[in-house]
């Protein structure tokens, strides 16, 4: 969900609210996609390394990236290209970076007999958020005529999910670690 409403809504936030010109929008998203690439592959070794029966405690981490920087960008405090590019490489890892370790959590969970189905699940529930991620926000948008509410409602979106993380993360976990 938060995905999808990154990638449709920061270009338009970084002309509508912050004043940049397109190509500096487009290097906006692209400072995102680098955040979450990176992200996905340092806490995919991270987690290979550390933690590797608590992978939940990743999910939650980049949740909590994404929720503190779209908080910032609910204040509309973001002045100045280095600090926007800084805050939307942190936006990527939160929006983005958490997708490489969610596949294989479901993996871990379905274990050798299900591991495709979970992942197809896995799956599924990201093209739902994909889906609905950009409508809520534009909406939000709209009603309120405000970046700040849609925002806001995003960052409070990723605490609940790293809130939800941190608290099923132990059972989660140890179904992931549960013999085939």
């Amino acid at each position: 969900m938060v995905q999808a409403a990154v990638l449709s809504y920061l270009p338009l936030y970084a002309v509508q609210a912050l004043g940049f010109d397109k190509i500096g929008a487009g290097l906006l998203v692209a400072w995102t996609q680098a955040g979450g690439a990176v992200s996905r592959l340092a806490v995919g070794a991270a987690s290979d390394r550390w933690l590797a029966g608590r992978r939940s405690i990743w999910l939650a981490l980049t949740g909590a990236v994404g929720a503190a920087i779209f908080f910032v960008y609910a204040r509309g405090e973001v002045t100045g290209a280095l600090a926007a590019g800084v805050l939307a490489f942190f936006a990527g890892i939160g929006a983005y970076g958490w997708v490489g370790i969610f596949f294989v959590i479901s993996a871990e969970v379905g274990g050798p007999r299900q591991a495709g189905l979970l992942s197809g699940m896995a799956f599924a529930a990201i093209v739902v958020g994909l889906l609905t991620g950009p409508s809520v926000f534009g909406l939000l948008l709209v009603g309120a005529d405000s970046y700040r509410v849609a925002w806001a409602a995003f960052a409070s979106i990723a605490t609940l999910v790293t809130l939800a993380a941190l608290l099923a993360g132990p059972a989660i976990d140890r179904e992931a670690l549960r013999p085939g």
